[in-house]
């Protein structure tokens, strides 16, 4: 598959948007207002002091809601899936028919997670994925023995990536890149601020993966490679990145004490194929409706950045 390809078939979205419930909303009437919908109901009783209840509609779209005691307190909740929508009116609505109008506006948004799925292998991805900026990474394993997933960054701001195909259990390959924005690190305020993310053109959030280098990377022919101590660093380098991905790899190569040599000696960076903030904004673009901005945003994007 070539590179024009690749982006093409990528897909930009918003994974999830968590948001806090004021006291004055009751949870019994929206379930009443739920059954007169026609819409689909189902409570479950959490492990610790609380419980959850889903609201489900024709096409799938669903609404979740959360109340757990937390602290001596009970904190009230709800999360929805944008990508569970055609678009953010009918998710709107759909909100908007449960809970009211007011609370909609009302609503304050503490979390958003920000996503683009790549028609590629978590083990090809793994190799480009660094961040600069975040220091804490640990890796998740399939079955405690492939690696399947790789966090980069603790709260407010998170980076995950991770085999989506495996995940979701479709065939693949698919790989998605996750950015988990929470408490101040988070894009928007409310809900009636989401439309705003494809016009942030001069704000902090004009490119959401801002902290993510993603690029090509190639090792360089070891052949050319005439020092002993180097062809040693080239083999720890090569055979820690294929094992943990570039970013650990990065990480552990500072620690060789031992060699007089840096991960950067032996690759070649170059443009990968996918620009993660393109892909994101063109399809919110189209969620918003405002698909004739997409090209229009990233060329500014691309002379201010």
């Amino acid at each position: 598959m070539v590179d024009s390809e690749i982006e093409e078939l990528s897909r930009g979205l918003i994974d999830k948007i968590e948001f806090y419930i004021p006291e004055q909303v009751n949870f019994v009437e929206i379930e009443e207002i739920a059954n007169r919908l026609g819409l689909n109901v189902k409570r479950h009783k959490l492990k610790e002091s609380g419980w959850t209840f889903s609201i489900t509609g024709e096409l799938n779209q669903r609404l979740s809601f959360f109340m757990f005691r937390r602290d001596g307190t009970y904190s009230r909740k709800a999360v929805v899936r944008p990508d569970d929508f055609e678009s953010y009116e009918e998710m709107k609505v759909f909100i908007i028919n449960l809970i009211g109008r007011n609370q909609f506006e009302c609503a304050e948004v503490y979390r958003t997670d920000f996503a683009v799925d790549i028609p590629d292998t978590f083990e090809n991805l793994k190799k480009y994925l660094y961040s600069t900026r975040k220091k804490f990474c640990k890796v998740f394993l399939n079955d405690g023995e492939r690696m399947s997933g790789i966090q980069i960054g603790r709260k407010p701001e998170v980076v995950i990536m991770y085999d989506k195909a495996l995940e979701a259990k479709i065939p693949g390959p698919l790989t998605r890149i996750e950015i988990q924005m929470s408490s101040n690190a988070k894009a928007v305020e409310s809900f009636l601020q989401l439309p705003l993310l494809v016009e942030l053109v001069d704000g902090q959030y004009n490119r959401l993966f801002r902290k993510v280098s993603f690029e090509g990377s190639t090792f360089i022919d070891p052949s050319k490679i005439e020092d002993r101590f180097q062809l040693m660093g080239f083999v720890r380098a090569k055979t820690l990145t294929d094992e943990v991905g570039s970013h650990l790899a990065r990480k552990r190569c500072k620690y060789m004490a031992d060699l007089s040599c840096a991960y950067s000696d032996f690759v070649e960076s170059h443009p990968y194929h996918v620009d993660l903030d393109k892909v994101l904004m063109r399809d919110l673009c189209y969620f918003f409706g405002q698909p004739a901005r997409a090209e229009t945003l990233h060329e500014f994007w691309e002379d201010d950045y």
